[in-house]
Protein backbone atom coordinates (compact mmCIF):
# COMPACT_ATOMS: atom_id res chain seq x y z
CA UNK A 1 0.00 0.00 0.00
CA UNK A 2 1.36 3.43 -0.94
CA UNK A 3 0.95 6.30 1.50
CA UNK A 4 0.99 9.76 -0.03
CA UNK A 5 1.56 12.71 2.24
CA UNK A 6 0.12 15.99 1.04
CA UNK A 7 1.98 19.28 1.11
CA UNK A 8 -0.36 20.51 3.86
CA UNK A 9 0.28 17.37 5.96
CA UNK A 10 4.03 17.76 5.49
CA UNK A 11 3.81 21.36 6.65
CA UNK A 12 1.84 20.35 9.74
CA UNK A 13 4.40 17.66 10.60
CA UNK A 14 7.31 20.07 10.12
CA UNK A 15 5.68 22.76 12.26
CA UNK A 16 4.82 20.20 14.95
CA UNK A 17 8.45 19.09 15.12
CA UNK A 18 9.72 22.67 15.25
CA UNK A 19 7.18 23.55 17.95
CA UNK A 20 8.38 20.65 20.11
CA UNK A 21 12.03 21.69 19.73
CA UNK A 22 11.17 25.32 20.46
CA UNK A 23 9.13 24.33 23.52
CA UNK A 24 12.11 22.47 25.00
CA UNK A 25 14.32 25.50 24.40
CA UNK A 26 11.85 27.87 26.09
CA UNK A 27 11.62 25.64 29.17
CA UNK A 28 15.17 26.67 30.04
CA UNK A 29 14.15 30.31 30.51
CA UNK A 30 13.00 30.72 34.11
CA UNK A 31 12.75 34.52 34.28
CA UNK A 32 9.38 35.57 32.79
CA UNK A 33 10.57 38.97 31.55
CA UNK A 34 13.42 37.27 29.69
CA UNK A 35 10.91 34.74 28.38
CA UNK A 36 8.71 37.50 26.89
CA UNK A 37 11.75 39.17 25.28
CA UNK A 38 12.70 35.86 23.68
CA UNK A 39 9.15 35.39 22.35
CA UNK A 40 9.28 38.89 20.83
CA UNK A 41 12.64 38.10 19.24
CA UNK A 42 11.31 34.85 17.76
CA UNK A 43 8.38 36.67 16.13
CA UNK A 44 10.71 39.33 14.71
CA UNK A 45 13.02 36.72 13.18
CA UNK A 46 10.14 35.29 11.20
CA UNK A 47 9.42 31.94 12.86
CA UNK A 48 5.84 30.92 12.07
CA UNK A 49 3.50 32.42 14.67
CA UNK A 50 1.56 29.16 14.85
CA UNK A 51 4.74 27.34 15.85
CA UNK A 52 5.47 29.88 18.59
CA UNK A 53 1.92 29.78 19.96
CA UNK A 54 1.91 25.96 19.98
CA UNK A 55 5.16 25.95 21.94
CA UNK A 56 3.86 28.55 24.42
CA UNK A 57 0.59 26.67 24.95
CA UNK A 58 2.52 23.49 25.75
CA UNK A 59 4.39 25.18 28.59
CA UNK A 60 3.23 25.22 32.19
CA UNK A 61 2.38 28.93 32.28
CA UNK A 62 -0.24 30.59 34.42
CA UNK A 63 -3.30 32.02 32.62
CA UNK A 64 -1.93 35.52 33.28
CA UNK A 65 1.46 34.63 31.81
CA UNK A 66 -0.14 33.10 28.73
CA UNK A 67 -2.25 36.20 28.21
CA UNK A 68 0.79 38.48 28.53
CA UNK A 69 2.75 36.28 26.14
CA UNK A 70 -0.04 36.36 23.54
CA UNK A 71 -0.13 40.16 23.89
CA UNK A 72 3.60 40.27 23.13
CA UNK A 73 3.06 38.17 20.01
CA UNK A 74 0.19 40.39 18.82
CA UNK A 75 2.25 43.54 19.37
CA UNK A 76 5.19 42.21 17.37
CA UNK A 77 2.90 41.13 14.52
CA UNK A 78 1.43 44.64 14.33
CA UNK A 79 4.92 46.17 14.35
CA UNK A 80 6.04 43.87 11.54
CA UNK A 81 3.09 44.91 9.37
CA UNK A 82 4.00 48.56 9.83
CA UNK A 83 7.49 48.17 8.43
CA UNK A 84 7.97 48.98 4.78
CA UNK A 85 11.68 48.26 4.78
CA UNK A 86 11.72 45.55 2.12
CA UNK A 87 11.51 45.31 -1.65
CA UNK A 88 11.14 42.15 -3.73
CA UNK A 89 14.41 41.25 -5.45
CA UNK A 90 13.60 37.81 -6.85
CA UNK A 91 10.51 35.58 -6.87
CA UNK A 92 12.10 32.43 -8.33
CA UNK A 93 14.64 31.42 -5.70
CA UNK A 94 15.45 27.78 -4.97
CA UNK A 95 16.07 27.27 -1.25
CA UNK A 96 17.68 24.23 0.35
CA UNK A 97 19.19 23.45 3.76
CA UNK A 98 22.72 22.54 4.79
CA UNK A 99 24.65 21.57 7.91
CA UNK A 100 27.97 22.81 9.29
CA UNK A 101 29.78 19.52 8.75
CA UNK A 102 32.97 18.75 6.75
CA UNK A 103 31.11 16.74 4.11
CA UNK A 104 28.96 19.76 3.20
CA UNK A 105 31.42 22.59 3.84
CA UNK A 106 35.12 21.84 4.28
CA UNK A 107 37.40 20.61 7.04
CA UNK A 108 37.03 23.94 8.85
CA UNK A 109 33.25 23.74 9.21
CA UNK A 110 33.33 26.11 12.20
CA UNK A 111 33.95 29.06 9.86
CA UNK A 112 31.73 30.25 7.02
CA UNK A 113 33.13 31.61 3.76
CA UNK A 114 33.05 35.12 5.25
CA UNK A 115 35.20 34.00 8.20
CA UNK A 116 32.22 34.09 10.60
CA UNK A 117 32.92 31.94 13.68
CA UNK A 118 29.96 29.61 14.30
CA UNK A 119 28.60 28.32 17.57
CA UNK A 120 28.36 24.71 16.43
CA UNK A 121 26.12 23.89 19.39
CA UNK A 122 23.48 26.35 18.17
CA UNK A 123 24.04 27.27 14.52
CA UNK A 124 20.38 28.24 14.09
CA UNK A 125 20.83 31.19 16.47
CA UNK A 126 22.95 33.01 13.85
CA UNK A 127 20.24 32.75 11.15
CA UNK A 128 22.77 32.33 8.36
CA UNK A 129 22.24 31.56 4.71
CA UNK A 130 24.69 30.84 1.92
CA UNK A 131 24.02 32.35 -1.49
CA UNK A 132 25.22 31.40 -4.94
CA UNK A 133 28.04 33.82 -5.73
CA UNK A 134 26.83 35.30 -9.03
CA UNK A 135 23.28 35.58 -7.69
CA UNK A 136 24.56 37.51 -4.68
CA UNK A 137 26.64 39.79 -6.92
CA UNK A 138 23.73 40.37 -9.30
CA UNK A 139 21.58 41.62 -6.42
CA UNK A 140 24.38 43.86 -5.15
CA UNK A 141 24.65 41.96 -1.87
CA UNK A 142 27.68 41.15 0.26
CA UNK A 143 28.62 39.22 3.39
CA UNK A 144 26.85 40.58 6.44
CA UNK A 145 23.81 41.87 4.54
CA UNK A 146 20.36 40.66 5.55
CA UNK A 147 17.56 39.39 3.33
CA UNK A 148 14.01 38.21 3.95
CA UNK A 149 12.59 35.04 2.42
CA UNK A 150 9.01 33.81 1.95
CA UNK A 151 7.85 30.44 0.70
CA UNK A 152 9.74 28.02 2.96
CA UNK A 153 7.18 27.76 5.76
CA UNK A 154 9.07 27.40 9.03
CA UNK A 155 12.18 29.12 7.65
CA UNK A 156 10.45 32.26 6.42
CA UNK A 157 11.90 35.44 7.89
CA UNK A 158 15.09 37.47 8.01
CA UNK A 159 18.53 35.89 7.52
CA UNK A 160 22.09 37.17 7.24
CA UNK A 161 24.43 36.26 4.38
CA UNK A 162 27.65 34.82 5.77
CA UNK A 163 28.38 31.99 3.36
CA UNK A 164 28.50 31.16 -0.34
CA UNK A 165 27.61 28.01 -2.23
CA UNK A 166 29.77 25.61 -4.21
CA UNK A 167 30.76 26.82 -7.68
CA UNK A 168 28.78 23.98 -9.27
CA UNK A 169 25.65 26.03 -8.58
CA UNK A 170 26.93 29.01 -10.60
CA UNK A 171 24.24 30.90 -12.48
CA UNK A 172 21.34 29.68 -10.35
CA UNK A 173 19.06 31.69 -8.07
CA UNK A 174 19.94 29.47 -5.14
CA UNK A 175 20.28 29.89 -1.39
CA UNK A 176 21.19 27.42 1.34
CA UNK A 177 19.81 27.76 4.88
CA UNK A 178 22.13 26.75 7.73
CA UNK A 179 20.24 24.39 10.07
CA UNK A 180 21.13 22.04 12.95
CA UNK A 181 22.64 18.66 12.07
CA UNK A 182 19.47 16.74 12.92
CA UNK A 183 17.69 18.46 9.98
CA UNK A 184 18.99 17.00 6.73
CA UNK A 185 16.40 17.63 4.06
CA UNK A 186 14.47 20.57 2.71
CA UNK A 187 13.92 22.17 -0.68
CA UNK A 188 11.50 24.84 -1.84
CA UNK A 189 11.01 26.35 -5.31
CA UNK A 190 9.74 29.81 -6.26
CA UNK A 191 10.79 31.29 -2.94
CA UNK A 192 10.57 35.08 -2.76
CA UNK A 193 13.65 36.98 -1.64
CA UNK A 194 13.48 40.57 -0.39
CA UNK A 195 16.29 43.06 0.15
CA UNK A 196 16.29 46.17 2.29
CA UNK A 197 15.27 49.49 0.79
CA UNK A 198 17.91 51.14 2.94
CA UNK A 199 21.21 49.36 3.64
CA UNK A 200 21.57 51.26 6.89
CA UNK A 201 18.60 49.30 8.29
CA UNK A 202 20.76 46.16 8.37
CA UNK A 203 21.81 46.70 11.98
CA UNK A 204 18.27 46.70 13.38
CA UNK A 205 17.63 43.27 11.88
CA UNK A 206 21.02 41.84 12.84
CA UNK A 207 20.25 42.53 16.52
CA UNK A 208 18.07 39.41 16.63
CA UNK A 209 20.85 37.17 15.32
CA UNK A 210 23.50 35.68 17.58
CA UNK A 211 26.90 37.26 16.90
CA UNK A 212 29.89 35.15 15.95
CA UNK A 213 31.80 33.46 18.74
CA UNK A 214 34.73 35.31 20.26
CA UNK A 215 38.16 33.96 19.31
CA UNK A 216 38.55 32.58 22.82
CA UNK A 217 35.18 30.80 22.81
CA UNK A 218 35.82 29.48 19.30
CA UNK A 219 39.21 28.05 20.32
CA UNK A 220 37.61 26.36 23.34
CA UNK A 221 34.87 24.90 21.11
CA UNK A 222 37.42 23.59 18.64
CA UNK A 223 39.41 21.96 21.44
CA UNK A 224 36.30 20.08 22.57
CA UNK A 225 35.40 18.73 19.14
Amino acid sequence: MNFIITEQQAKILAESTQSTILCESLRDIHDFESFKKEIARLVRTGIAVGVIISAVNALNLTPQQKEETHDVIKKEIVNKKKTGDWKLACSSVIATVYNAVPSQCNKDCGHTASGFRLNLNNVASHRIIAMERTFMSRLGLKYGDVVKIEGTGQYDGVWQIQDTMNKRFAGTNKIDILVPKNIRFGQWDNVKLYVLNKAEDTAKYRRDMAPQLSKEAFAKQRANI
